[in-house]
């Protein structure tokens, strides 16, 4: 009966012995856990940044598209003006020189 005894303390010790290992994995696992949620939180964070850097650079090109095609726009309404100023000077003096002809 006494073996009985001894060996069931044994067991039990042996238990509580595991219990502490598994214990201090356990806590090792949660540190290593919440690292890696610290880190999974600053990779969000970095990608969030880029997305914003990325709109940011889209917008900036698109604005310089708009910039470029105002300024072909402005270009080409300037040329239609000189054109139209221009078109009756050239149209005059060979109007003139039809009815000095005539």
């Amino acid at each position: 009966m006494l073996s009985e005894i001894e060996h069931a303390h044994r067991v039990v010790a042996d238990l509580r012995l595991r219990m502490e290992r598994q214990r201090g994995r356990l806590a090792a696992a949660e540190q290593q856990c919440e690292r890696c949620r610290e880190e999974l939180i600053e990779a969000a964070r970095a990608r969030r940044a880029l997305e914003r850097l990325a709109e940011r650079g889209a917008s900036e090109h698109r604005r310089l598209l708009q910039q470029q095609e105002q300024r072909e726009l402005n270009e080409a309404a300037i040329m239609r003006y000189l054109m139209a100023d221009e078109a009756p000077k050239l149209v005059t003096p060979t109007a003139a020189a039809h009815k000095d002809a005539a």
